[in-house]
């Protein structure tokens, strides 16, 4: 097996997820913090201050259009995605 890409993780992350077109990595952060990756150059494309608990689950809509970010803060933000 080859690895393809390499991240530097800002944080410890609870969850992960790549798009269904397989250009973005998603992922959420203890902290609160999503991060947004191009997965052609493991690039940071995006950070954002998303809830006030950890994350704990991120999702893709079937388009890619837009994603999901779900905390322990008891809430859920609906996100589009960048392009």
């Amino acid at each position: 097996e080859q690895e393809l890409t390499k991240f530097v993780l800002p944080e410890r992350l609870r969850c992960m997820q790549s798009s269904r077109s397989g250009c973005y990595m998603i992922g959420g952060g203890e902290s609160g913090r999503i991060y947004v990756w191009e997965l052609g150059t493991g690039g940071l494309l995006r950070s954002a201050d998303a809830h006030f608990k950890p994350v704990t689950a991120v999702s893709f809509a079937m388009d890619d259009s837009a994603f999901v970010t779900c905390s322990d803060d008891a809430s859920a933000h609906v996100w589009l995605s960048a392009g």
